[in-house]
This record gives C-alpha cells, structure tokens and sequence, in this order.
C-alpha cells in the first residue's frame, strides 16, 4: 500500500471521527470505536468459516444433475467480494452474476470478467424490489470518488459519518431480486447470494422473505448496515434488521453476517 493510500485512508477516518464527534458527541465515538473492534473480529471468523461453507456447498455441487452453482454478488463494486468468494466457490463449478448500480464501477467488472474463464454476467442495475429508476446516493459526499464502495439507493445510509445531498445523486435502474432468484432457481442445483447493497438489503430482504424466495437460496452473507446511520434511523433499522435474522433462522436459512 502507497504512503498516499496510507495518508488518504488515515484522512478519511478522521474525518468521520470528528463528523461522529460533532454529532453524536462521546457517546457516538465510543460507539464508532466499538463498531470498528467488532467489524474486525467478525473479519477475521468469516476468514475461517468462508472456506468451511464453500467445501459443503461444493459436494453438493458435484453430486447434483445440473453440476452448476450459482453465486449472485449484490453491490459488486470494482470486484473485491468477487476476487474473494471466487477463491473459494470457483468458476468451474459456479457461474457469477455480479451487480453493481454504480455505471463508474462497470468498466473495471468487464476487465475482471475478461480475465477469466467461465460465465459471469454483469448487471448495471440496482437490486431491488421492482423494475424502476431511483436516486444513488454516495459517490461525491464523504469525498471517498466515483467509484465508492459506499454508494446506496437508501438516502441516509450513511448518514453516522456525512449528509446525503439531493443535488450530487445519480439516476440507477433497478429490477426486482426475488424475480431474478426465481428465474434461475430451476436451473441451478444451489444458488449462493452476497448481499452488500449499503442499506438496501432491508427492503430487498423483506421482499424476498414476502415472496418465500429466500428458501430458495443455499446460503447467504449479508451485510446490514444500522450501524453506520444516525438516530432514530439506526433504531429503526436495527428494530428491521433484527426481524429479518429471526425469520431467516426459523426459516433455516444458511447465512453469515459480512463485513
């Protein structure tokens, strides 16, 4: 890593430490403090339970018909989740569908796509719950650039470390996830979904919980994101997030918590 990157990163967490500072005061830095410890820990068990899931999800890959799997990468970005589960659920036991809303991301995804060997189709959209146009939010603000991996259809997502402004957003089609699920579900023997959509993921769950699709999925890592909103937003979301993970247990659904 670049003395630049170095500086450039050490920049951008103060500033969101004195942005907490300002509005939440002690407390809220505290809580900054706390959120960071545990996105580490959590970090450093997926590194350990990732390839466990992937070894159970392969044997039953190889024992199936069809002898494909499918894992769907929601919020894509420039490819960092990709370059990471392809490690571990590789192209030649499982096609890729990597989404990705933000239009600055989609030159880098082709690249990655180009240098490899196996199926891997890339979205443009946003996922969703219905075929539409939204505001993407997040690509000037917190002064992270275009291709920011904090980019969110949710105004407010990240509203703990800066304000959304109305004026910097961009126009992103979207498309409903669970439709998309659902078309595919006969055609793969497992379907392995990564969820990192910055605030999104609420809706897109419930959604997918409505329309019984998330039984559909043979495991899932999903990223909830309350913990980087301001009250009474973070409540709010945590009162969801917390509902969501209830169903999905009961329901038996096989997912982790990512980072």
């Amino acid at each position: 890593m670049s003395t630049i990157s170095l500086r450039t990163r050490l920049a951008a967490k103060v500033r969101k430490a004195a942005f907490v500072l300002v509005q939440e005061g002690f407390p809220g830095l505290a809580q900054l403090l706390y959120d960071a410890i545990s996105v580490r820990v959590r970090a450093k068990l997926l590194q350990r339970l990732v390839p466990i899931d992937a070894r159970s999800s392969k044997t039953r890959v190889l024992g199936s018909q069809e002898g494909r799997g499918l894992f769907i990468d929601c919020g894509s970005n420039l490819g960092q989740g990709f370059s990471y589960f392809r490690k571990y659920y590789p192209v030649e036991l499982y096609d890729y569908v990597l989404i990705e809303p933000n239009p600055h991301c989609l030159a880098r995804l082709a690249e990655l796509r180009a240098q490899l060997i196996g199926n891997i189709e890339i979205i443009g959209e946003a996922a969703s719950t219905r075929i539409g146009e939204v505001n993407f939010y997040g690509l000037t603000e917190g002064r992270r650039g275009k291709t920011s991996e904090l980019g969110s259809t949710l105004p407010g997502h990240n509203s703990k470390f800066y304000l959304t402004d109305e004026n910097e957003a961009i126009k992103v089609k979207t498309f409903s996830l669970s439709d998309f699920i659902q078309s595919r579900r006969l055609v793969y023997c497992s379907i392995v979904l990564k969820l990192d959509v910055e605030g999104a993921e609420y809706e897109v769950l419930e959604d997918l919980i409505a329309n019984k699709t998330h039984l559909s999925l043979e495991r899932a890592y999903i990223e909830f994101h309350s913990q980087y909103m301001r009250e009474p937003m973070r409540t709010h979301y945590r009162e969801r997030e917390t509902r969501i993970i209830n169903k999905l247990r009961q329901d038996g659904v096989q997912f982790r918590l990512w980072v």
